[in-house]
């Protein structure tokens, strides 16, 4: 029986979205192409001390109590409805202030450089500042364990600070802590609805830890279903619970044994990386067709014990352009 099928040139299909691998020290901490384990990144030393400092400092005088996306019901004559809004929560009790986006210019410019890979910057002429060579092979396609035979995709529009919502810089102290919580917009609802309409879905979560939490006063970050990759895994997998320090220049990883997750202590100027949502595509054509909230991406920032406090800036891209948010001063210097 004669095919007739149109054979195209094979292409991944990436659940989500490319990294540069020639931006300096990334490491990719979780098994790439596992359907049950997110991918999480790192990069030690993202930020310089200085930067970590200065951004501290930027917001000493600004701190308020940390939003959630949620929503408000809104009366207008006698019409009542749902609307989305940025709302104070029981699972979210830390203090964060708002950056503009011309105000950090530096960090911005390293987040787009990370998350482009080098292929895209060459093709569109982008940033050009904070990498290594340029070489094809660093597309990092976080990658699906199937491949199939669909047209080549278009390359992407490269991500600049206009995909970014505004910096944060949050601040956990003794007893304060962020539930488990997805960061993605769940579209099912009239919040995310509302959120997703000014940019589009998360797409990327760049959490850089701006000091030094030891692991004994708590304040990690735990990916409820992140594993170490093989390589990284301690020789004695016996202890419940144990510290393994040796790649991330001085920062800690606590191993969850059984169930408990990956937690990532937090180092000073280390970045870690991971997606909100994944791509989903057209099983005929092979096209993305969607972005959605990521199941695997459940995590928290567990409490600062007794004595400690934590300082942490994030930075969430979205899959389009936004002007969302509202920064809570301007700088006279910028960072």
């Amino acid at each position: 029986m004669e095919n007739n099928t149109n054979i195209a040139t094979t292409h991944f299909q990436p659940k989500y979205p490319p990294l540069n691998a020639a931006y300096p020290g990334l490491v990719c901490l979780t098994p790439r192409g596992n359907p049950s384990i997110p991918e999480v990144w790192a990069i030690p030393d993202f930020l310089t001390p200085s930067e970590c400092d200065q951004l501290i400092n930027a917001s000493s005088d600004c701190l308020v109590p940390s939003p959630v996306v949620g929503s408000v019901m809104v009366s207008s004559g006698e019409v009542v409805r749902e609307e989305a809004k940025s709302v104070v929560a029981s699972s979210r009790t830390s203090v964060s202030c708002y950056l503009h986006r011309d105000d950090v210019p530096t960090i911005l410019s390293k987040v787009a450089r990370v998350l482009n890979p080098e292929s895209v910057l060459n093709h569109n002429n982008g940033p050009a500042d904070g990498g290594g060579d340029s070489i094809s092979s660093s597309i990092l396609a976080a990658s699906s364990s199937v491949t199939e035979s669909f047209p080549p995709q278009p390359p992407p529009i490269p991500i600049d600070s206009r995909n970014c919502e505004l910096l944060q810089v949050t601040r956990y102290q003794a007893g304060q802590f962020y539930a488990a919580h997805y960061d993605a917009f769940d579209v099912s609802t009239i919040a995310g609805q509302g959120f997703v309409s000014n940019g589009g879905q998360r797409t990327h979560t760049i959490l850089i830890y701006l000091n030094d939490v030891p692991a004994v006063l708590g304040g990690g970050t735990t990916f409820k279903s992140g594993r170490l990759v093989p390589e990284l895994l301690p020789d004695d997998m016996s202890v419940p619970m144990q510290v393994y320090p040796p790649f991330l220049m001085g920062g800690s990883v606590i191993l969850g044994i059984g169930g408990e997750g990956l937690t990532l202590q937090p180092k000073k100027g280390m970045a870690v990386i991971f997606f909100p949502s994944h791509n989903v595509y057209d099983q005929q054509t092979g096209e993305k067709v969607e972005v959605k909230l990521d199941n695997l991406g459940l995590h928290e920032a567990r409490p600062v014990l007794e004595g400690g406090i934590k300082y942490v800036s994030q930075v969430w891209v979205r899959s389009g352009k936004t002007n969302s948010g509202k920064e809570s001063k301007r700088l006279e210097t910028k960072i």
